[in-house]
């Protein structure tokens, strides 16, 4: 289905893209006049056809967004690969016109390369490198926008931090100038990422509530945890750490120990967090409070029980709880014989209610 046919079913309205004749070009002399007036013929009317794809694909965005019909964001993504389509025809306008004009130029070029591959860290990295002016960086070139920043606000603060060192964007696979009409095309590509990303974490997160939903945890799962595949489908299962686990909590209810000693009890016997080192203070106390260790999911403001087996019972955790409360202090064993009151259970009163004493 054609973009117009796509608007016309989309919006309701008719969309005529008019062929206009193409006027005639004046003979010049030379054949590197005639091969410029052609080439900034044709790209001021890809320009032009990019610039009409951009509003049909935005006006069918806002429609998408209000109505929320899959259908109409399957038209918003037709309309895009259009677009992109096109956006194809002037890169290799462009890199054709290059490629004549390189053979009539010998020009000696002295270039500093350098390769960043991953993770945010190597992001600063090369932000870092192209902020250094010994080393005469112009451009950062990248295979596709998103690999670069799949949000609008990020991709800005890069561009204008880059804009700040005298560095531009290029892409391998994207066209976009340092003009007007460059800059729009940018937008659009950047625009287009955050979309991909936002509807993949919206997928993401509609499958992780039907998983909890179903009693089935798909996090990383915590200590005395781990992950596991049943009949396809990712859920947890007790590890060998859930014996250390239960009785962690079986010694923080009974309320002897204040939770610190606990935590140093506990890590002598070879309770450890998943990269195999002593739990922090800090995190032992989030250890103790979490509800799954009990068997509940608590998740998107919504709670439900799994189906996995629980590592502490129900009126375990419950007392561990109140002794948290109690900001993890020990409680004094009550004792029944006291070598400071012997006649305590032995002596009774006038009513018959047996005598004890205390320390005053």
């Amino acid at each position: 289905m054609s973009l117009e046919e796509n608007m016309e079913e989309l919006l309701n309205i008719d969309v005529d893209i008019v062929d206009e004749e193409k006027p005639a070009l004046k003979k010049r002399e030379g054949e590197k006049d005639d091969r410029t007036e052609d080439y900034e013929y044709t790209r001021g009317e890809l320009y032009s056809l990019i610039s009409k794809g951009q509003e049909a694909v935005q006006g069918a965005l806002e429609v998408a967004q209000e109505s929320g019909h899959p259908r109409a964001y399957e038209v918003a993504v037709n309309a895009m690969k259009q677009v992109a389509d096109m956006t194809d025809k002037l890169v290799d306008l462009q890199k054709k016109m290059k490629d004549l004009d390189a053979e009539n130029k010998k020009v000696t070029n002295v270039t500093n390369n350098a390769m960043f591959v991953g993770s945010t860290t190597e992001l600063q990295k090369m932000l870092l490198f192209c902020s250094d002016k010994k080393n005469k960086i112009n451009s950062v070139v990248i295979y596709k926008l998103d690999r670069l920043s799949r949000n609008t606000d990020d991709h800005s603060q890069i561009r204008m931090l880059l804009k700040r060192y005298g560095v531009e964007i290029k892409s391998t696979s994207e066209f976009f100038e340092d003009t007007p009409q460059g800059r729009f095309m940018e937008n659009m590509f950047a625009n287009v990422a955050q979309f991909d990303n936002d509807v993949r974490a919206e997928r993401c997160a509609g499958g992780m509530k039907e998983a909890m939903r179903e009693g089935r945890y798909v996090w990383m799962a915590p200590i005395g945890y781990e992950n596991v595949s049943i009949g396809g489908k990712s859920t947890i299962q007790k590890s060998s750490m859930a014996p250390l686990v239960k009785e962690t909590f079986e010694l923080v209810a009974k309320g002897i120990y204040s939770t610190e000693e606990v935590r140093i009890l506990m890590d002598k016997k070879g309770l450890k967090n998943k990269q195999g080192k002593s739990i922090s203070k800090a995190y032992f106390y989030k250890f103790l409070k979490n509800p799954i260790y009990k068997g509940d999911i608590i998740k998107f403001g919504e709670k439900h029980k799994g189906l996995f087996e629980p590592i502490v019972d129900e009126s375990i955790f419950r007392h561990s709880q109140k002794v948290l409360q109690n900001k993890g202090r020990s409680v004094s064993q009550y004792k029944k014989d006291n070598e400071d009151f012997p006649l305590r259970r032995f002596v009774s009163s006038e009513n018959g209610q047996k005598l004890t004493g205390s320390l005053s």
